[in-house]
């Protein structure tokens, strides 16, 4: 198979890279969760999980690249 150019994948494993540095709570959740502690272990778990599905998401994206580029491309377009 020919390797071709797939400029989202660059684009992918940045967002998710970025994605890592936030997450969203819902007022829900934080009414529902009366003990601080309690409150702040959920948010700690909430954002490990995230960071490891952002990882998981970027390996993914690395060998699609891999597979799609071609290695004559400048390093600006990896």
């Amino acid at each position: 198979m020919e390797k071709r150019y797939n400029p989202y994948i660059k684009q992918a494993i940045e967002t998710s890279e970025e994605s890592k540095k936030t997450i969203t709570i819902s007022k829900d959740l934080i009414d529902s969760v009366t003990d601080d502690k309690v409150l702040g272990m959920l948010i700690r778990r909430m954002l490990v999980d995230k960071i490891k599905q952002c990882d998981e998401h970027i390996e993914h994206m690395k060998s699609l690249k891999e597979n799609f580029l071609p290695t004559d491309l400048p390093d600006e377009l990896r």
